[in-house]
Protein backbone atom coordinates (compact mmCIF):
# COMPACT_ATOMS: atom_id res chain seq x y z
CA UNK A 1 0.00 0.00 0.00
CA UNK A 2 3.00 2.10 1.20
CA UNK A 3 4.16 1.55 -2.12
CA UNK A 4 1.75 2.58 -3.99
CA UNK A 5 1.17 5.75 -3.02
CA UNK A 6 4.70 7.09 -3.10
CA UNK A 7 4.25 5.35 -6.85
CA UNK A 8 1.15 7.74 -7.04
CA UNK A 9 3.21 11.03 -5.25
CA UNK A 10 6.05 10.30 -7.69
CA UNK A 11 4.20 10.46 -10.49
CA UNK A 12 2.26 13.72 -9.46
CA UNK A 13 5.67 15.15 -9.06
CA UNK A 14 7.34 14.29 -11.69
CA UNK A 15 4.01 15.92 -14.44
CA UNK A 16 4.19 18.58 -11.94
CA UNK A 17 7.68 19.02 -12.75
CA UNK A 18 7.34 18.14 -16.34
CA UNK A 19 3.99 21.05 -16.26
CA UNK A 20 6.61 23.88 -15.12
CA UNK A 21 9.08 23.34 -17.17
CA UNK A 22 7.12 23.33 -20.18
CA UNK A 23 5.30 26.91 -18.62
CA UNK A 24 8.82 27.86 -18.34
CA UNK A 25 9.61 27.03 -21.87
CA UNK A 26 6.64 28.50 -23.08
CA UNK A 27 7.23 31.96 -21.00
CA UNK A 28 10.94 32.11 -22.36
CA UNK A 29 9.63 31.56 -26.39
CA UNK A 30 7.14 34.14 -25.49
CA UNK A 31 9.09 36.84 -24.36
CA UNK A 32 11.96 35.79 -25.99
CA UNK A 33 11.64 38.60 -29.00
CA UNK A 34 11.16 41.57 -26.04
CA UNK A 35 14.40 40.46 -23.99
CA UNK A 36 17.17 42.92 -25.88
CA UNK A 37 14.46 45.81 -25.73
CA UNK A 38 13.77 45.33 -21.85
CA UNK A 39 17.34 45.17 -21.39
CA UNK A 40 18.03 48.14 -23.36
CA UNK A 41 15.63 49.94 -21.01
CA UNK A 42 16.64 49.08 -18.16
CA UNK A 43 19.96 50.25 -18.79
CA UNK A 44 18.65 53.46 -20.32
CA UNK A 45 16.65 53.78 -17.11
CA UNK A 46 19.28 52.76 -14.22
CA UNK A 47 21.28 55.23 -16.01
CA UNK A 48 19.21 58.46 -16.09
CA UNK A 49 16.92 57.68 -12.90
CA UNK A 50 18.25 60.10 -10.92
CA UNK A 51 18.03 62.91 -13.48
CA UNK A 52 14.10 61.63 -13.61
CA UNK A 53 14.25 61.97 -10.07
CA UNK A 54 15.78 65.57 -10.48
CA UNK A 55 12.99 66.62 -12.64
CA UNK A 56 10.60 65.34 -10.71
CA UNK A 57 11.50 67.47 -7.85
CA UNK A 58 11.53 70.56 -10.05
CA UNK A 59 8.00 69.71 -11.51
CA UNK A 60 5.97 69.72 -7.96
CA UNK A 61 6.80 65.82 -7.97
CA UNK A 62 4.77 65.27 -10.65
CA UNK A 63 6.05 62.04 -11.66
CA UNK A 64 3.96 62.20 -15.81
CA UNK A 65 5.59 65.13 -16.47
CA UNK A 66 8.79 64.37 -15.70
CA UNK A 67 8.36 60.81 -17.54
CA UNK A 68 7.05 63.12 -20.43
CA UNK A 69 10.21 65.31 -20.52
CA UNK A 70 12.86 62.47 -20.03
CA UNK A 71 11.27 60.61 -22.77
CA UNK A 72 11.11 63.84 -24.83
CA UNK A 73 14.74 64.55 -24.45
CA UNK A 74 15.54 60.46 -25.38
CA UNK A 75 13.70 61.11 -28.89
CA UNK A 76 15.55 63.88 -29.17
CA UNK A 77 19.43 62.94 -28.05
CA UNK A 78 19.27 59.16 -29.55
CA UNK A 79 16.37 57.71 -30.93
CA UNK A 80 15.84 60.36 -33.86
CA UNK A 81 19.70 60.31 -34.46
CA UNK A 82 19.72 57.16 -34.94
CA UNK A 83 17.01 56.53 -37.51
CA UNK A 84 18.30 59.72 -39.54
CA UNK A 85 21.71 57.89 -39.61
CA UNK A 86 20.62 54.62 -40.70
CA UNK A 87 18.30 56.19 -42.83
CA UNK A 88 20.64 58.25 -44.58
CA UNK A 89 23.00 55.08 -44.58
CA UNK A 90 20.26 52.60 -46.26
CA UNK A 91 20.09 55.86 -49.58
CA UNK A 92 23.70 56.32 -50.14
CA UNK A 93 25.08 53.29 -49.57
CA UNK A 94 24.50 51.65 -52.88
CA UNK A 95 26.87 53.38 -54.77
CA UNK A 96 29.70 52.09 -52.64
CA UNK A 97 28.71 48.65 -53.13
CA UNK A 98 28.81 48.90 -56.77
CA UNK A 99 32.16 50.23 -56.75
CA UNK A 100 33.56 47.55 -54.68
CA UNK A 101 31.80 44.68 -56.62
CA UNK A 102 32.04 45.90 -60.56
CA UNK A 103 34.71 48.68 -60.50
CA UNK A 104 38.23 48.70 -60.19
CA UNK A 105 39.77 50.52 -58.09
CA UNK A 106 41.73 53.73 -59.55
CA UNK A 107 43.94 56.13 -57.37
CA UNK A 108 44.25 59.49 -57.98
CA UNK A 109 47.13 60.62 -59.94
CA UNK A 110 48.22 63.13 -57.71
CA UNK A 111 49.58 65.88 -59.95
CA UNK A 112 49.94 68.17 -56.73
CA UNK A 113 53.21 66.75 -56.10
CA UNK A 114 55.03 67.98 -58.55
CA UNK A 115 54.21 71.55 -56.82
CA UNK A 116 56.42 70.11 -54.24
CA UNK A 117 59.74 71.34 -54.10
CA UNK A 118 62.87 69.44 -54.73
CA UNK A 119 61.41 66.30 -54.24
CA UNK A 120 57.89 66.55 -56.05
CA UNK A 121 58.84 65.50 -59.96
CA UNK A 122 60.74 62.35 -58.08
CA UNK A 123 57.90 61.32 -55.96
CA UNK A 124 55.18 62.07 -58.69
CA UNK A 125 57.04 60.11 -61.37
CA UNK A 126 57.86 56.95 -58.66
CA UNK A 127 53.87 57.14 -57.45
CA UNK A 128 53.06 57.17 -61.40
CA UNK A 129 55.24 54.06 -61.77
CA UNK A 130 53.28 52.33 -58.87
CA UNK A 131 49.79 52.62 -59.93
CA UNK A 132 50.85 52.15 -63.19
CA UNK A 133 52.05 48.26 -62.02
CA UNK A 134 50.75 44.83 -61.25
CA UNK A 135 51.71 46.35 -57.59
CA UNK A 136 48.16 47.81 -57.98
CA UNK A 137 46.42 44.38 -58.11
CA UNK A 138 46.66 43.57 -54.57
CA UNK A 139 43.81 46.18 -54.46
CA UNK A 140 41.64 44.96 -56.82
CA UNK A 141 42.02 41.41 -55.06
CA UNK A 142 40.22 43.00 -52.00
CA UNK A 143 37.20 44.12 -53.98
CA UNK A 144 35.16 40.90 -52.91
CA UNK A 145 35.63 40.92 -49.29
CA UNK A 146 35.21 44.91 -49.42
CA UNK A 147 32.18 44.45 -51.29
CA UNK A 148 30.99 41.83 -48.73
CA UNK A 149 31.96 43.46 -45.54
CA UNK A 150 29.90 46.43 -47.11
CA UNK A 151 26.96 44.35 -47.79
CA UNK A 152 26.96 42.60 -44.44
CA UNK A 153 26.41 46.09 -42.90
CA UNK A 154 23.64 47.54 -45.21
CA UNK A 155 21.93 43.95 -44.47
CA UNK A 156 22.38 45.23 -41.02
CA UNK A 157 21.13 48.58 -41.50
CA UNK A 158 18.19 47.74 -43.84
CA UNK A 159 16.45 45.28 -40.80
CA UNK A 160 14.42 48.69 -40.49
CA UNK A 161 11.23 47.33 -39.67
CA UNK A 162 12.68 45.58 -36.51
CA UNK A 163 15.11 48.14 -35.20
CA UNK A 164 12.19 50.37 -35.34
CA UNK A 165 9.99 48.01 -33.85
CA UNK A 166 12.80 47.20 -30.76
CA UNK A 167 12.86 50.66 -30.64
CA UNK A 168 9.43 51.17 -29.81
CA UNK A 169 8.88 48.05 -27.54
CA UNK A 170 11.79 49.81 -25.37
CA UNK A 171 10.32 53.42 -24.85
CA UNK A 172 7.98 51.46 -23.92
CA UNK A 173 9.84 49.43 -21.09
CA UNK A 174 11.18 52.75 -20.20
CA UNK A 175 7.94 54.33 -19.50
CA UNK A 176 6.63 51.47 -17.36
CA UNK A 177 10.29 51.39 -15.33
CA UNK A 178 10.13 55.06 -15.11
CA UNK A 179 6.96 54.46 -13.22
CA UNK A 180 7.42 51.53 -11.58
CA UNK A 181 10.93 52.11 -10.84
CA UNK A 182 10.14 52.87 -7.29
CA UNK A 183 8.72 49.29 -6.69
CA UNK A 184 10.78 47.35 -8.49
CA UNK A 185 13.84 48.94 -6.95
CA UNK A 186 12.47 48.29 -2.96
CA UNK A 187 11.73 44.12 -4.38
CA UNK A 188 15.01 43.79 -6.26
CA UNK A 189 16.86 45.66 -2.89
CA UNK A 190 15.01 43.24 -0.57
CA UNK A 191 15.48 40.24 -2.40
CA UNK A 192 19.28 41.34 -2.72
CA UNK A 193 19.61 41.63 1.47
CA UNK A 194 17.85 38.89 2.09
CA UNK A 195 20.43 37.00 0.25
CA UNK A 196 23.54 38.78 1.05
CA UNK A 197 22.34 39.39 4.17
CA UNK A 198 24.73 42.10 5.59
CA UNK A 199 26.61 43.14 2.54
CA UNK A 200 23.35 43.33 0.65
CA UNK A 201 23.03 47.08 0.56
CA UNK A 202 26.23 47.45 -0.52
CA UNK A 203 25.72 45.27 -3.49
CA UNK A 204 22.79 46.98 -4.39
CA UNK A 205 24.45 50.42 -4.23
CA UNK A 206 27.01 49.57 -6.78
CA UNK A 207 25.63 47.48 -8.98
CA UNK A 208 23.42 50.80 -9.29
CA UNK A 209 26.95 52.86 -9.67
CA UNK A 210 28.25 50.28 -11.83
CA UNK A 211 26.01 50.37 -14.66
CA UNK A 212 25.38 54.29 -14.55
CA UNK A 213 28.77 55.64 -14.60
CA UNK A 214 29.93 52.88 -17.33
CA UNK A 215 27.05 53.09 -19.37
CA UNK A 216 26.97 56.85 -19.21
CA UNK A 217 30.71 56.87 -19.70
CA UNK A 218 30.93 54.62 -22.90
CA UNK A 219 27.74 55.74 -24.51
CA UNK A 220 28.30 59.39 -24.01
CA UNK A 221 31.74 59.51 -24.96
CA UNK A 222 31.11 56.95 -28.31
CA UNK A 223 28.14 59.47 -29.11
CA UNK A 224 30.20 62.66 -28.62
CA UNK A 225 33.48 61.60 -30.46
CA UNK A 226 30.93 59.86 -33.30
CA UNK A 227 29.30 63.12 -33.57
CA UNK A 228 31.91 65.59 -33.79
CA UNK A 229 33.83 63.26 -36.12
CA UNK A 230 31.08 63.48 -38.50
CA UNK A 231 30.82 66.86 -38.26
CA UNK A 232 34.46 67.04 -39.28
CA UNK A 233 33.58 65.26 -41.95
CA UNK A 234 30.79 66.48 -43.46
CA UNK A 235 32.65 70.28 -43.68
CA UNK A 236 35.51 67.97 -45.23
CA UNK A 237 33.10 67.09 -47.94
CA UNK A 238 34.04 63.33 -47.24
CA UNK A 239 31.58 61.61 -49.23
CA UNK A 240 29.29 59.01 -47.69
CA UNK A 241 29.43 60.93 -44.64
CA UNK A 242 26.78 58.92 -43.12
CA UNK A 243 28.21 55.58 -43.27
CA UNK A 244 31.74 57.12 -41.86
CA UNK A 245 29.85 58.50 -38.51
CA UNK A 246 28.01 55.35 -38.01
CA UNK A 247 31.51 53.55 -38.10
CA UNK A 248 32.68 55.95 -36.20
CA UNK A 249 30.84 55.64 -33.67
CA UNK A 250 30.86 51.91 -33.22
CA UNK A 251 34.21 52.43 -33.09
CA UNK A 252 34.20 54.38 -30.18
CA UNK A 253 32.21 52.05 -28.57
CA UNK A 254 34.61 49.35 -28.97
CA UNK A 255 36.98 52.16 -27.40
CA UNK A 256 38.87 51.73 -30.96
CA UNK A 257 38.02 55.41 -30.90
CA UNK A 258 37.10 57.22 -34.02
CA UNK A 259 40.49 58.28 -35.16
CA UNK A 260 40.90 55.26 -37.65
CA UNK A 261 38.37 56.97 -39.66
CA UNK A 262 39.58 59.77 -39.73
CA UNK A 263 42.94 59.08 -40.70
CA UNK A 264 41.41 57.01 -43.49
CA UNK A 265 39.64 60.16 -44.62
CA UNK A 266 41.93 62.23 -44.68
CA UNK A 267 44.36 60.14 -46.38
CA UNK A 268 41.23 59.91 -48.96
CA UNK A 269 41.73 63.74 -49.18
CA UNK A 270 45.34 64.41 -49.78
CA UNK A 271 44.95 61.57 -52.73
CA UNK A 272 42.35 63.17 -54.30
CA UNK A 273 44.21 67.00 -54.25
CA UNK A 274 42.09 68.43 -51.46
CA UNK A 275 44.93 69.58 -49.91
CA UNK A 276 42.84 72.37 -48.32
CA UNK A 277 40.02 70.06 -46.84
CA UNK A 278 42.29 67.39 -45.26
CA UNK A 279 44.18 69.70 -43.55
CA UNK A 280 41.34 71.00 -41.84
CA UNK A 281 39.92 67.52 -40.91
CA UNK A 282 43.19 66.24 -39.63
CA UNK A 283 43.51 69.50 -36.87
CA UNK A 284 39.64 68.88 -36.40
CA UNK A 285 40.84 65.13 -35.73
CA UNK A 286 43.72 66.09 -33.20
CA UNK A 287 41.17 67.76 -31.53
CA UNK A 288 38.61 65.43 -31.33
CA UNK A 289 41.34 62.85 -30.27
CA UNK A 290 42.06 65.47 -27.15
CA UNK A 291 38.66 65.68 -26.23
CA UNK A 292 38.23 61.96 -26.41
CA UNK A 293 40.49 61.60 -23.73
CA UNK A 294 39.56 64.58 -21.69
CA UNK A 295 35.71 62.99 -21.76
CA UNK A 296 36.92 59.52 -20.78
CA UNK A 297 38.75 60.82 -17.81
CA UNK A 298 35.74 62.67 -16.73
CA UNK A 299 32.63 60.53 -17.32
CA UNK A 300 34.58 57.34 -15.62
CA UNK A 301 37.60 57.32 -14.06
CA UNK A 302 36.83 60.67 -12.00
CA UNK A 303 33.14 59.53 -11.34
CA UNK A 304 34.25 56.03 -10.97
CA UNK A 305 37.21 54.09 -9.86
CA UNK A 306 37.11 51.51 -12.76
CA UNK A 307 40.29 49.23 -13.56
CA UNK A 308 41.07 50.22 -17.34
CA UNK A 309 41.79 46.62 -18.15
CA UNK A 310 38.26 45.47 -16.65
CA UNK A 311 36.61 48.00 -19.10
CA UNK A 312 38.54 47.02 -21.83
CA UNK A 313 37.74 42.73 -21.23
CA UNK A 314 34.27 43.72 -20.47
CA UNK A 315 33.29 46.22 -23.77
CA UNK A 316 35.08 43.26 -26.28
CA UNK A 317 33.61 40.09 -24.11
CA UNK A 318 30.41 41.56 -23.98
CA UNK A 319 30.18 43.03 -28.05
CA UNK A 320 31.68 39.12 -29.14
CA UNK A 321 28.79 37.39 -26.77
CA UNK A 322 26.18 39.71 -27.01
CA UNK A 323 26.22 42.03 -29.48
CA UNK A 324 25.88 45.86 -29.32
CA UNK A 325 24.31 45.53 -25.85
CA UNK A 326 26.84 43.46 -24.57
CA UNK A 327 29.41 46.84 -25.02
CA UNK A 328 27.43 47.82 -21.87
CA UNK A 329 26.57 45.37 -19.87
CA UNK A 330 29.92 43.47 -20.18
CA UNK A 331 31.82 45.87 -17.88
CA UNK A 332 28.80 46.00 -15.86
CA UNK A 333 29.19 42.35 -15.37
CA UNK A 334 32.76 42.15 -14.68
CA UNK A 335 33.10 45.17 -12.26
CA UNK A 336 30.07 43.96 -10.24
CA UNK A 337 32.07 40.70 -9.67
CA UNK A 338 35.31 42.50 -9.24
CA UNK A 339 33.75 44.37 -6.48
CA UNK A 340 31.51 41.45 -5.00
CA UNK A 341 35.12 39.66 -4.70
CA UNK A 342 36.61 42.52 -3.16
CA UNK A 343 33.67 43.14 -0.72
CA UNK A 344 33.82 39.21 0.56
CA UNK A 345 37.48 38.63 0.65
CA UNK A 346 38.09 41.92 1.75
CA UNK A 347 35.77 43.73 3.15
CA UNK A 348 35.50 46.74 0.95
Amino acid sequence: MDIMKDIVYFKKMFFSFIFIVILFILFFLIINPFILSFTWASVIVISTWPILLFIERLLWNKRFLAVFIMLFFLLLSLVIPIVILLSSLIDNIYPLINKFKHNHINLPKLFWLIRIPSIGEKLFINYDKFISSDNILIFNKLHPYLGKLVEFLVFQAKQFTTLLLNIISTLIFVIFLYFKGDKLSKSIRKFICDFFLDQGLVIFDFIGKSVRFIVLGVLLTALIQGILSGIGLFFSNMPYTGFLTLLAILFSLLQIGSLPILIISIIFLYLEGDVFHGSILFIWSILVAILDGILRFILIRISYDIPFLLIIFGIFGGFLSFGIIGVFIGPVILDILYRSINLFIYGD
